[in-house]
């Protein structure tokens, strides 16, 4: 007999219901109440409802039996067919789409500050977060030296704050950076990024943005050789490469 299956938890007077799955049905129910019991249930609005009506209130029912790898397949279903209003995540087995308040957010930072390991600085214990925040430095660049480096928090926090790398390309006795460049010739960032990245310098990128500013359209170009647009853009779609597509109408042949 198998123990795995999807089940709903019902609040008897509001008809309010929660829907759930697990390989052990009768363990996770017991699960349930005990958080309920004790105020730690993940769901706030049930654990609001037990808080203020008791545990008892709430009625447990297998829904679908199943084989323990198909429990998510059949809760989800259920999710989306009977839209429980217990059910904070729209995602069975997972968080994905819950939305946290941002006291809900704090504690959870909090916690996770509780665990890391602590630094004695300026006569307090306190994790690497704690100081990086305290003395103005991003907390990733304060633990990368500290924990990869094998600094000390006094060596790290000597250091300062990281230096911007500023990249500078002159051009005519102007020296810019690339964003700087790409925003005074009027092109996107990483257009002219991977265009220095090929070694052009900035002379270069705007002799190419002025020759593809230059360049014929599609229409324009068969206008100029007397081409149908319809026709070169059929036999492109077709895979005719571009000098085939441009090839001169065959004459229709008659037979009589």
């Amino acid at each position: 007999m198998t123990h795995a299956g999807v089940y709903q938890i019902t609040h008897r007077e509001s008809g309010k219901f929660y829907i759930g799955s697990s390989v052990e049905l009768a363990r996770r129910w017991k699960a349930h109440r005990f958080h309920l019991r004790r105020g730690t249930h993940h769901c706030r609005h049930m654990q609001y409802t037990a808080n203020r009506d008791g545990v008892d209130a709430f009625d447990f029912k297998v829904l679908v039996y199943c084989a323990p790898d198909m429990v998510l397949f059949y809760e989800q279903a259920l999710i989306n067919g009977l839209k429980p209003a217990y059910n904070v995540a729209p995602v069975a087995g997972s968080a994905l789409g819950v939305k946290h308040s941002q006291a809900t957010l704090d504690k959870f930072k909090a916690g996770a500050r509780r665990w890391r390991a602590k630094h004695q600085w300026k006569g307090q214990t306190l994790c690497l977060t704690d100081i990086a925040e305290m003395e103005g430095i991003k907390p990733e660049t304060l633990m990368s030296r500290v924990c990869q480096r094998g600094l000390t928090v006094e060596q790290a926090i000597a250091m300062g704050a990281p230096k911007p790398m500023r990249v500078l390309y002159e051009h005519e006795g102007e020296a810019l950076t690339m964003k700087e460049w790409a925003d005074r010739l009027g092109m996107h960032h990483r257009r002219i990024c991977y265009w220095l990245t090929e070694g052009l310098t900035i002379a270069d990128c705007i002799a190419r943005l002025n020759r593809e500013a230059k360049a014929l359209s599609l229409p324009e170009f068969c206008k100029l050789v007397g081409l149908s647009h319809t026709t070169v853009k059929s036999r492109l779609k077709a895979g005719d490469s571009m000098l085939e597509a441009i090839r001169p109408p065959r004459p229709m042949e008659r037979t009589i």
